[in-house]
């Protein structure tokens, strides 16, 4: 082989092998620098389940989810939140099941003593109520799913109550707010007394009535609009005589269709029928309906819908941190929603800041 083909050979022979060295210095440098990432990924990890990290991003370490078992959603509602879970690195997470007897209050405490962090409750006003009765004054956070009919907390709240997987991803990674709550005491007709806690609007009168008295096949398909359906066949009917206190002063004698107690004071619709209601002001809203005809009824509903809301005759509202209700005849009460029984008189004091929920 003559000397020029020699070294052709040789070129060729090595701009052949260049290419594969390359190759494998490249695969050796990204190696390298895959397990220098792994490392990384690992510290961090690490450092991310530190307690003290976990607390300060709110990642909840065991998630309870109360919700009543036969709910069409939960299926869809727990498939969300531990796909969510799983991307915060949060394995424990178990469904609690409601009772017929108990929508959420011994499930969010068997859920508080598996050490729970967050409980979401799903469900209904009543089933968010029970849930809220247990957190007071706990450390857990209460995270929110609305698939009732209502979802009252969730709009005072502001959450997307239409759009499950957005409330699943604030339930899990929202800010946490301190909410007040308001403790009840309903001593009823037939000598029994009910303790509870509420977080929206409790009652006595008419709108107990409405709450009682809504068609259960007209919610289903209406939603809360079977709410106005109820209303309307409940208007008729005479103004009964109660005694207010606020804050121990001496009693006011009214007389009314419906008395409320308002912790936040938006319903369905966007009608904000306690507007000066806050749930983070400590202090409750006493709320006095004495419409006297179906005009001032009118006045009553085209006040709530307005944005400037004016003084009404039909309408007196008071403030305070404790008020006391003397009912002279008995009335339908409720509170979120779910009937208390038939009252003849009601208590309650305001709890400021006393329930962390994240929204």
């Amino acid at each position: 082989m003559r000397p020029a083909q020699i070294i052709t050979s040789i070129a060729l022979g090595v701009g052949a092998i260049a290419p594969l060295g390359w190759a494998l210095k490249l695969r050796k440098d990204l190696h390298e620098r895959e397990e220098h990432i792994t490392a990384l990924l690992n510290q961090l990890q690490r450092v991310y389940e530190l307690p003290e990290v976990s607390t300060a991003l709110q990642v909840p370490g065991h998630i309870g989810v109360v919700m009543n078992p036969h709910k069409e959603e939960l299926v869809e509602v727990l498939a969300a939140v531990r796909h969510a879970a799983y991307l915060l690195g949060v394995e424990s997470v178990e469904h609690y099941p409601t009772q017929e007897d108990d929508p959420g209050v011994q499930a969010s405490r068997d859920a508080l003593n598996d050490g729970a962090s967050l409980v979401i409750a799903a469900g209904g006003d009543g089933t968010v109520r029970a849930v809220a009765e247990a957190l007071v004054d706990t450390e857990a956070d209460l995270g929110i799913i609305p698939v009732g009919t209502g979802n009252l907390l969730a709009r005072n709240l502001n959450l997307p109550y239409n759009d499950i997987e957005r409330c699943v991803g604030l339930a899990l990674q929202g800010t946490t707010r301190a909410i007040d709550t308001i403790d009840l005491t309903v001593e009823r007709t037939d000598e029994s007394v009910l303790t509870s806690t509420f977080v929206v609007i409790a009652g006595a009168g008419i709108d107990a009535e409405i709450m009682s008295d809504t068609r259960d096949g007209i919610k289903q398909a209406a939603g809360w609009l079977a709410y106005g359906e109820a209303g309307m066949r409940k208007l008729p009917g005479k103004r009964k005589p109660i005694w207010v206190s606020i804050d121990d002063q001496p009693a006011r004698r009214s007389k009314v269709r419906s008395v409320m107690i308002a912790n936040c004071g938006m319903l369905q619709g966007g009608i904000r029928m306690v507007p000066h209601a806050s749930i983070y002001d400590g202090l409750l809203d006493v709320m006095l309906l004495a419409p006297r005809n179906l005009w001032d009824w009118a006045r009553v509903a085209l006040n709530a819908i307005s944005k400037n809301h004016a003084p009404l005759r039909a309408v007196d509202t008071m403030q305070g941190q404790k008020c006391v209700i003397e009912l002279a005849e008995p009335m339908i009460s409720q509170q979120d929603g779910d009937a208390t029984g038939t009252a003849r008189r009601i208590t309650a004091t305001v709890n400021p800041g006393s329930l962390r929920v994240r929204c």
